[in-house]
């Protein structure tokens, strides 16, 4: 009975010690392929099962990947490149499953499209799948003007003077 009296009290101590602890608050960055390769590679693992994106062929396009760090994991990021100097692509991006329906997605896209207003550019465009991603598509075509469908791919844009 001892025994599992101070098994239990151990329990307790360390259950209170760690309830305590606070988070650390959230820190917004903008992150480099070549800095930040192994972090995005296991984020997009957690996020599509697979690491597939061509990082090193947008990275020449100014390629700017903004992410979201809680206790220094990434564990959301939003990326996007140049098409033209007018217009900007947000290519791809996601939040790992741990960490979903905190509004990180829609930090990550504020702080871009801030910094997307103040860089000259005149449109965004983004692609999706009504199918394989029926939130995603739901939001593009409620703010955003679907131009063209191809094999079930829609590109959708918007005046960055509307957002």
């Amino acid at each position: 009975l001892t025994l599992i009296l101070a098994i239990l009290a151990v329990g307790v101590l360390i259950y209170l010690l760690y309830s305590k602890q606070e988070k650390e608050p959230l820190k917004i960055s903008t992150l480099t392929y070549a800095k930040h390769a192994d972090q995005l590679s296991e984020l997009n693992i957690a996020i599509f099962g697979q690491d597939k994106p061509n990082w090193l062929e947008k990275s020449t396009r100014n390629l700017m990947i903004i992410g979201i760090y809680q206790n220094k994991i990434l564990v959301s990021y939003i990326a996007g490149y140049e098409i033209s100097d007018k217009i900007f692509h947000l290519w791809m991006g996601g939040t790992h499953p741990n960490y979903r329906g905190q509004g990180f997605m829609k930090a990550l896209s504020v702080e871009m499209m801030n910094t997307l207003k103040n860089s000259g550019y005149k449109t965004i465009s983004m692609r999706t799948q009504k199918i394989k991603f029926p939130v995603m598509y739901k939001m593009c075509s409620t703010r955003m003007e679907e131009v063209r469908v191809i094999d079930g791919v829609s590109t959708f844009q918007i005046a960055v003077s509307d957002i």
